[in-house]
């Protein structure tokens, strides 16, 4: 059985609704019962149920399948979300996706993946080619933007989405491509909060070879002018198995940058 979703979907209905189930289903209730055999992949089939053994947790997973989804915090992503702005759900996305949170980012998109037609940052963090191809007219590929005050390029190069989401991720390059030939500057980043050194900019080469490992997004921002030159690349890129990006970065890393890294 299949629950229509709400047209205004709330989560404390939906709590108050599992724990009404879970007390009919502790006080033997049958048609409560038959709900959760129908429901809950645990009990599917059984012709007994140790009814004091169903937590709330139980009921929660219920109504969560009922509803069409595999689990209550997807249920539970999908309310909160559903609440959002466009606005809210740009700034949340960059965020999250620029190392909050990749699930939180993945949600977003999962749920409704609209907002990033409005926005060029968070197209690029996303791999909208066709957004970014329009939205790369306006000019603004240079203009420090979004919640981190970073440029569009930057939100590319720092997307997790380029390590965890195999089916985004040429198109997240292939955005940072269509920057860079629209003119970004590739050696611009952003500090995560104000007190943290010069030194550890999060800058877009940072992104693409340390934390992505990504050799021809790396390939890219070389050629486009970016050095590695923020004390961190160098020694994040380092750390990988397969030094294809090293070796695209060392011949134009400071003395400082590799000493400390070989170090």
């Amino acid at each position: 059985m299949t629950t229509p979703i709400p047209a205004h979907p709330s989560l404390e209905f939906d709590r108050k609704q599992a724990r009404k189930l879970l007390t009919q289903i502790q006080a033997g209730d049958a048609a409560a019962i038959a709900r959760l055999c129908r429901s809950h992949p645990r009990y599917r089939n059984s012709t007994t149920v140790d009814t004091g053994q169903i937590i709330l947790a139980d009921t929660q997973l219920i109504l969560a399948r009922e509803y069409g989804f595999p689990s209550w915090p997807r249920w539970k992503a999908f309310v909160e979300i559903s609440a959002l702005n466009t606005a809210q759900r740009i700034e949340q996305f960059l965020r999250a996706a620029c190392g909050g949170s990749v699930t939180h980012a993945a949600n977003l998109l999962r749920i409704d993946a609209s907002f990033t037609a409005h926005d060029l940052c968070a197209a690029a963090a996303a791999g909208d080619v066709t957004s970014v191809r329009r939205l790369v007219a306006a000019g603004t590929v240079n203009l420090d933007q979004g919640p981190l005050g970073t440029t569009p390029l930057v939100y590319a190069c720092q997307s997790r989405l380029l390590v965890t989401d195999a089916a985004r991720r040429d198109s997240i390059v292939e955005c940072a491509r269509l920057l860079l030939a629209a003119g970004a500057d590739p050696n611009r980043g952003f500090m995560r909060s104000p007190g943290d050194a010069p030194e550890t900019v999060q800058t877009a080469i940072y992104g693409a070879a340390g934390i992505a490992n990504h050799p021809h997004l790396t390939r890219l921002l070389i050629d486009a002018g970016a050095r590695p030159t923020d004390s961190e690349t160098v020694y994040h890129t380092a750390e990988f198995a397969d030094t294809t990006c090293l070796a695209l970065i060392l011949p134009h890393a400071g003395q400082h940058d590799i000493h400390y890294c070989l170090a």
